[in-house]
């Protein structure tokens, strides 16, 4: 039987020789995606308060894109890495991966389950 997708039907083997599902945000799209967060902060909103047309990500759109294309179209999930935390506050970092989520049309529990995940493994900690 053949897969639609090859990418889909991947190995362990495979994803330790092919890390096309690994993202990382570079220091532009990290200060883009932060400086974005900062600008559209408003104490009187609510998270679910937030549209789209708030934010620019600016040049953290090209990598936010291609990782849901990959889970999309490839191996059906995706690690982004580097999303801000440097001078944010814990809730504000929450909140940058809240946008990523909420412009991609995850919910907030999802996007702010997989910033949580990231942080634990970034930490070398055990996630069950």
């Amino acid at each position: 039987m053949t897969h639609a997708n090859r990418r889909a039907a991947w190995t362990v083997d495979d994803l330790r020789t092919d890390t096309g599902w690994i993202f990382e945000l570079d220091d532009r799209a990290r200060s883009d995606l932060a400086a974005t967060v900062r600008r559209a902060a408003d104490p009187a909103k609510t998270l679910l308060d937030y549209r789209r047309d708030d934010f620019d990500l600016g040049s953290a759109w090209p990598v936010i894109a291609a990782a849901l294309r990959e889970v999309r179209d490839g191996t059906g999930f995706a690690i982004q890495r580097g999303l801000p935390r440097e001078g944010l506050t814990a809730y504000r970092a929450v909140e940058a991966g809240t946008v990523r989520g909420g412009i991609v049309g995850q919910g907030y529990d999802a996007a702010r389950r997989a910033f949580e995940v990231r942080q634990a493994a970034d930490l070398g900690m055990r996630v069950t």
